[in-house]
């Protein structure tokens, strides 16, 4: 009798923590909606207690993270992401955001291309494999642009001097 009654405390007390993520969870989206990602972080960091194996709440608490300029984190995050559910596509990408932030870009291109194989071979998401694609394909110009030392597209050209060069 007593492992029943051991056993049905550590149930209800799996359904409460999971439901008090999912509350806490909703209402970090909200302020990350509003761009308060100080307190959408806090939330998003509050939840992960209660369900820490979440790859869902690590990636948004990256994508969070990064907005807040907290890269190093971000990629912490996103690699716990990768951990809790390496099958997830969604994961991958939150790993490659981080790395463009750190300006890791192969990084970010191997990334981005793992989670568009994932999103073909696991979810038969042919859409958001050529989302994760177009993106991988996105990072490898911007890697070069960096090699090259050339600006981004629609970035502004110094002023000029006034001189003129034929």
């Amino acid at each position: 009798m007593l492992r029943t009654r051991d056993a049905q405390r550590r149930a209800y007390e799996a359904l409460h923590s999971e439901a008090l993520a999912h509350e806490l969870e909703q209402s970090a989206e909200a302020f990350a909606a509003e761009e308060r990602f100080d307190l959408a972080n806090e939330l998003y960091t509050e939840a992960l207690t209660f369900a820490p194996g979440s790859a869902r709440l690590h990636a948004l608490r990256a994508s969070c993270r990064g907005a807040l300029g907290r890269f190093t984190d971000a990629l912490q995050d996103a690699h716990a992401a990768v951990r809790a559910a390496p099958s997830w596509p969604q994961s991958h990408a939150a790993l490659a955001v981080a790395f463009i932030a750190l300006r890791q870009f192969s990084k970010a291109q191997q990334a981005y291309e793992r989670a568009a194989r994932l999103a073909r071979d696991s979810q038969g998401d042919a859409e958001l494999e050529a989302e994760y694609r177009l993106a991988a394909l996105e990072v490898r110009a911007q890697k070069w642009r960096v090699e090259v030392d050339l600006p981004a597209p629609g970035a502004t050209q110094a002023a000029d001097d006034g001189e003129d060069r034929f």
